[in-house]
């Protein structure tokens, strides 16, 4: 595979630096996509029009997993800080992670903890609730990200789900605080079959894996390959975005961010260990053997790769 120089690294310092640096690097290496950008730039919105907005705001994000959306959530609500205001801590941002079988009761509590209530556990959920309110109302929070929405639907059931629906309805009300429920993609047939849960559930985006089937999806995987090359902790440009290499990789991670990154992270290591100045089709070819292979994926892409450039 050939190289080009890396601008951003261009002094030609990276091989000497440690390799447990340079893995770290690799693995807090985050590029966003520009479907993620449309998201972050809609939640932006609603934080800042929250005062005015006389309906309760829900944002719904679903998709399959490995696509990115938790990375996408954590990264986004580290955005704001927490900060000490007169002895207390503030944060404008709340992400939750909803535990397997849930129950609204189980929610009510954590979120009651992540707000620093010392009696999250105790009381009723209707006095939760308005304990709830009044801590997002005094934190002066901005959004909730609800995480793995579909634990608490799947624990609830129908006799339930009421109870969910009525938890989120009232601290979107009550409080002024707005929501984001991110889920699989069977929350949103639930909640579009829900009267309450469809109701409020009034913004909606599917998050999707890179299409190599379309111009526009390739585009897009190219682009994000080229500014995640640009990131990367070598001395040249590994010329990922490159036709060939994203197509390649396109094929063999079916477009799935998890897989996608995991291969990368193999073959970044790979080629870190070995002193390369990039990443090699031979580093990518090992990688697919190495990591791949858990998905039933036998033909090597990166081995035809590499034969057609020798």
């Amino acid at each position: 595979m050939a190289t080009e120089p890396n601008d951003p690294h261009s002094s030609g310092t990276w091989q000497a630096r440690p390799v447990r640096q340079r893995k770290r690097l690799v693995t807090g290496i985050y590029v966003q996509r520009p479907q993620t950008d449309q998201i972050a730039t809609c939640i932006d919105e609603i934080r800042g029009n929250r005062a005015y907005l006389t309906e309760p705001t829900v944002l719904l994000l679903t998709g399959d997993t490995g696509l990115g959306k938790s990375t996408f959530l954590k990264k986004y609500a580290k955005k704001s800080r927490r900060r000490r205001v007169a002895g207390r801590v503030k944060q404008p941002i709340i992400y939750m992670e909803m535990p397997t079988q849930a129950t609204p009761l189980a929610a009510a509590e954590l979120l009651l903890k992540l707000l620093g209530d010392p009696r999250s556990e105790r009381g009723r959920l209707s006095s939760r609730e308005f304990r709830i309110v009044e801590l997002l109302k005094a934190e002066r929070v901005e959004i909730v990200l609800i995480d793995e929405f579909q634990h608490i639907i799947e624990a609830s059931g129908a006799s339930r789900l009421n109870a969910v629906a009525n938890l989120i309805k009232q601290v979107v009300k009550q409080a002024g605080v707005p929501l984001l429920l991110c889920g699989m993609p069977e929350v949103k047939a639930i909640v579009e079959g829900h009267p309450q849960l469809a109701g409020i559930c009034d913004l909606r985006f599917e998050m999707e894996a890179f299409s190599h089937d379309t111009d526009a999806g390739r585009l897009a995987l190219r682009i994000f390959l080229r500014d995640y090359d640009r990131h990367l902790p070598f001395d040249q440009l590994s010329r990922l975005g490159s036709p060939d290499i994203a197509e390649a990789l396109g094929c063999a991670s079916g477009g799935n961010m998890r897989r996608l990154i995991r291969l990368l992270w193999r073959a970044a290591f790979r080629a870190i260990e070995r002193g390369a100045p990039s990443i090699q089709t031979e580093d990518l070819e090992e990688a697919f053997a190495r990591v791949m292979h858990t998905y039933n994926q036998r033909t090597n892409v990166f081995t035809t790769l590499r034969k057609h450039d020798g």
